[in-house]
C-alpha cells in the first residue's frame, strides 16, 4: 500500500522533543516543501511510497547520494545536501533533509545528555574515582565506589567494571563506621542488591546475548534457555540470599525483599536448579508461572526469518509498504542512537534487511510508532 505514514514519538527532553516532533510532521507528513506541496500526491515523500522504490524499478530514487544514502555528520552538511537535492527529486524534500538533522543532533548529545542513555554522570563519577587518593577516608570510598558500580551497571556494555567496584564496595562494610543502624541497613542492602544484579546480568550477557536461542529469557526458563555458563547465576544467587536474610528483618524490606525472592527464583531457574534448590521460605511455588487457561507455548522464530535484531524497547508497524501483498516489517528502538529498521518480504517466509536501500538511513529512535493511511 502506498501512501503509508508512519509517525515516530522519540522520548528525549521536552525541549528537543517538540522541535523533534513539528519536524517529523513537516518531514514526513506534509513533506515540507513548497515543492513537495505542489507534488501530486501519490508522490509524497510518505514512508510507503520511499519503501515501494526498493522493489519497484521504475520508482524514481533520489539522485544525490548524499541525501538518500549517507547522513551527514552536522546541520550545515545536511543543509547542503538538502538544497543539492530539491532541484532534482521530491523524495527527500527540504523538510525530511531537517528531521535527519536534528536526529542526528539529538543521537550526537543524548551520549552525554539523556537521563536514561546519556553518560554524563558515569563519565564525572568515573573521574572523581581515577582522582581520588589512596588515603581517602573509608565512607568516602564506598559511598563513591557504590554510585561509581550502578552507573555502570547502566551504562557499561558488560558488568564486569559493575562487578569490580560494587565487590569493592561490599568488601568495605565493615570498617565504616555509619552514622546509625538504619544508614547501614540501606548502604549494605544497597550494595548486596546490586551486586546481585550485576552477577545476574553477566550471565545473561553469557548466555542470552552471546548464545541467544529461542528459548532464551522466556520464563518459566527451561531446556534450550538454560545457562551453559553458570558464574553469573551463582555468584547472584549468593548475594540476593545475604539481601533476603538481610531485609526480613529489616525497615527496608519492602524496598528489597520481594524483588531480591523473584529475582532468586529466576536464578535457580536459569541453572535448571528451580524448584527443588530454592530455600523453601523464599520459594515461589510453581503454581505461579501455570496459566489458568490452556495457553499455547509460542517459539521465537525471529533468528530464523532473518529478524534477529539486538535493540532495546521499540515499536513495530507489520504492513506491506511495497505493494506486493506481502506484509513486511518496520522497527524502532527507545535508545537515540538506534537505527530504526525495515525488513522487506522476501515472500518465502523469511525478511531481508533493506533499511539503507529505502532510504532510511538517519531516522534514529523512536519508542513508539503509530502507523496510519
Amino acid at each position: 500500500m502506498k501512501g503509508r505514514r508512519i509517525l515516530l514519538w522519540p522520548i528525549e527532553e521536552p525541549a528537543m522533543t517538540r522541535l523533534l516532533a513539528y519536524v517529523v510532521l513537516l518531514g514526513i507528513v506534509s513533506c515540507g516543501s513548497k515543492k513537495a506541496a505542489k507534488a501530486d500526491s501519490t508522490n509524497k515523500a510518505s514512508l510507503g511510497s520511499t519503501l515501494s522504490a526498493v522493489v519497484e524499478p521504475t520508482a524514481q530514487l533520489p539522485t544525490d547520494a548524499t541525501v538518500a544514502q549517507a547522513v551527514p555528520n552536522d546541520a550545515e552538511q545536511q543543509a547542503t545536501a538538502s538544497e543539492s537535492a530539491a532541484g532534482q527529486t521530491t523524495a527527500y524534500p527540504e523538510g525530511h533533509a531537517k528531521m535527519l538533522a536534528i536526529l542526528r543532533q539529538i543521537k550526537d548529545r543524548a551520549s552525554q545528555e539523556h537521563y536514561y542513555y546519556g553518560r554524563g554522570l558515569h563519565t564525572r563519577l568515573t573521574k572523581s574515582y581515577d582522582d581520588l587518593s589512596l588515603d581517602a577516608d573509608p565512607p568516602h570510598r564506598f559511598n563513591l565506589l557504590r554510585r561509581l558500580g550502578y552507573a555502570e551497571l547502566n551504562f557499561e556494555p558488560t558488568p564486569q567494571l559493575a562487578i569490580k567496584h560494587l565487590t569493592e564496595a561490599y568488601d568495605l562494610l565493615p570498617s565504616i563506621d555509619f552514622p546509625d543502624a538504619n544508614a547501614q541497613s540501606l548502604s549494605s542492602l544497597d550494595v548486596k542488591f546490586y551486586l546481585a544484579m550485576a552477577y545476574l546480568r553477566l550471565g545473561e550477557s553469557e548466555n542470552c546475548c552471546l548464545r541467544h536461542t529461542a528459548e532464551s529469557c522466556i520464563l518459566p526458563i527451561q531446556g534450550a534457555g538454560v545457562h551453559s555458563k553458570q558464574e553469573g547465576s551463582r555468584k547472584s544467587i549468593k548475594y540476593f540470599l545475604e539481601v533476603l536474610q538481610e531485609a526480613d528483618g529489616s525497615s527496608h524490606r519492602s524496598e528489597y525483599f520481594e524483588q531480591a525472592r523473584w529475582l532468586l527464583n529466576i536464578a535457580y531457574m536459569t541453572l535448571d536448579e528451580y524448584p527443588d534448590q530454592v530455600p523453601k521460605k523464599y520459594l515461589i511455588p510453581p503454581e505461579f508461572f501455570q496459566s489458568e487457561v490452556e495457553f499455547p507455548s509460542f517459539e521465537n522464530v525471529g533468528p530464523k526469518l532473518g529478524l534477529n535484531t539486538f535493540n532495546q524497547a521499540g515499536g513495530a508497524v507489520v504492513d506491506d509498504f511495497d505493494g506486493d501483498h506481502y506484509l513486511d516489517i518496520f522497527t524502532s528502538s527507545a535508545g537515540p542512537d538506534m537505527q530504526t529498521r525495515f525488513f522487506r518480504n522476501n515472500r518465502d517466509g523469511t525478511f531481508t534487511d533493506q533499511t539503507a536501500a529505502a532510504g532510511l538511513t538517519g531516522l534514529f529512535g523512536g519508542l513508539n510508532m503509530v502507523q496510519a493511511d
